[in-house]
């Protein structure tokens, strides 16, 4: 399992970083208590509650996301079209950052978009 720290505005690739199959962004810290989420997908991807319930994100032009409103220890499991399956779960909510734990498995890469995109520019660049 990873945690990583968000604050608002910041995001998470899930899967590899040329073709990540789902994006996590932090839109919103509404409260101590809860967040609002941005989910985003570049394949279908069904995402189901810890309730029961379940959507699926679909790919979108140009770059739809879904928003969701999760307090913590609120969980949704992701399922890929390869049927891997990992689950999101909400740690803890402070002022300024969610801390967000992913448990996928090791096959399927979690990464700080702007870590990705410093990787990117420094390839560019070398």
């Amino acid at each position: 399992m990873l945690v990583i720290s968000r604050s608002a505005q910041e995001e998470v690739l899930i899967g590899e970083e040329a073709n990540p199959f789902a994006f996590i962004e932090v839109n919103e810290i509404v409260d101590f208590e809860s967040v609002e989420v941005l989910l985003e997908s570049t394949t279908s991807v069904l995402v189901e509650y810890q309730d029961g319930t379940n959507f699926v994100v679909q790919p979108t032009n140009p770059r739809h996301r879904h928003a969701i409103s999760l307090g913590i220890g609120d969980q949704m499991t992701f399922r890929n079209r390869d049927g891997a399956v990992g689950e999101v779960r909400i740690c803890r909510i402070t002022r300024a950052r969610a801390r967000i734990a992913f448990d996928f498995p090791r096959s399927i890469s979690i990464a700080r978009l702007e870590l990705v995109e410093e990787r990117g520019a420094g390839a560019a660049v070398g």
